[in-house]
C-alpha cells in the first residue's frame, strides 16, 4: 500500500510553512483548536484526493495574501508498479533516504523510489496538479498522474459521516477493497426482480380503492380499462453495490 513519506505545506490557510515526516504505521495529530491538524488532513485530501470540482477562495491563503501561491507537496513512497513506470513517471521519480528523511533528485540502489504529488493555487484561485521534480521543473517539464493512477493513491476520509464506508458502494472502503463486482452485480439483479414478484404475488392492503377510482376515472374519461394493478416500478426497486453492508452477528 502507497504511503506518505513527506509532507510539505506552503500559505495554505493558518500554515505559513510546514515539513512533517509521517512515521510508519498510525500517526496522530495532538494539539488545541484551530492548531492547523484539520488543515494537514485537508491538505492531503486536496492533494492526492480523486474530487475534480474544488473551489478556492482567498481565505485559503495564509493572512489571505494571495501573492504567495499556495504549494503543498506530498511525497509517496511503497509505490505500486504502475507508478515505476520508467517511460511514463521516469523523469519524476525521486529517492528518499530513511535513514535521514532527505529527498534526493536522482534514484539509487541505496534510496527508495518515491513520486512526489505537488498542488499548487495562484491568485486566480485555479487549482493546478503535477509531478514535482526539480530538474523537470528546472527545465519547463509537466506531468501529472493518469487518473487511474490518481485513483491508486487517494486517500480515504473517515469522518463524523463515514457509515457509507461499510457498504459496498463505488467509492467506499469495502468497493476499493473488492476485486470482483459482477457476482455482487448478478445477485443484487437477481435480489431486484425476486422482490418484485414478491409483491406482485402478495399485493398491497389499502390499494384497491385508489385502483378503483382510478380506473373509473379512466373509463369516464374515454380510456378504456379493464384492470389495474399496482406493482413495484422497475426503476424504484433496482440495488447498487450501496445496498450490501457489513453486519455483525446479529
Amino acid at each position: 500500500m502507497t504511503v506518505i513519506r513527506e509532507i510539505s505545506i506552503s500559505n495554505f490557510r493558518g500554515i505559513k510553512a510546514l515539513k512533517w515526516w509521517p512515521n510508519p504505521g498510525i500517526n496522530c495529530l495532538i494539539g488545541p483548536g484551530d492548531g492547523g491538524k484539520s488543515t494537514i488532513l485537508d491538505a492531503i485530501e486536496l492533494t492526492l484526493g480523486t474530487r475534480q470540482s474544488i473551489v478556492f477562495t482567498d481565505a485559503d491563503f495564509h493572512r489571505c495574501l494571495v501573492g504567495e501561491p499556495i504549494v503543498i507537496d506530498v511525497t509517496l513512497g511503497a509505490l505500486p508498479d504502475e507508478l515505476l513506470n520508467l517511460e511514463a513517471y521516469g523523469h519524476f521519480l525521486r529517492g528518499w533516504d530513511p535513514q535521514t528523511g532527505a529527498i534526493h533528485n536522482e534514484t539509487s540502489a541505496a534510496l527508495e523510489t518515491v513520486l512526489t504529488v505537488r498542488l499548487i493555487v495562484r491568485n486566480d484561485l485555479e487549482p493546478q496538479w503535477l509531478l514535482f521534480s526539480e530538474g523537470p521543473s528546472a527545465e519547463g517539464r509537466e506531468r501529472n498522474l493518469q487518473w487511474k493512477h490518481r485513483q491508486l493513491v487517494a486517500p480515504t476520509r473517515l469522518g463524523t459521516v463515514a457509515s457509507h464506508h461499510m457498504a459496498l458502494g463505488p467509492r467506499s472502503v469495502l468497493g476499493k477493497l473488492s476485486s470482483d463486482k459482477t457476482q455482487a452485480s448478478a445477485a443484487l439483479a437477481a435480489a431486484s426482480r425476486q422482490a418484485r414478484q414478491a409483491f406482485a404475488e402478495q399485493g398491497c392492503d389499502g390499494v384497491d380503492e385508489v385502483l378503483a377510482t382510478s380506473r373509473t376515472i379512466a373509463n369516464n374519461m374515454g380510456i378504456p380499462v379493464e384492470q389495474v394493478n399496482a406493482l413495484l416500478d422497475v426503476k424504484g426497486v433496482t440495488f447498487s453495490g450501496g445496498a450490501i453492508a457489513l453486519h455483525d452477528e446479529d
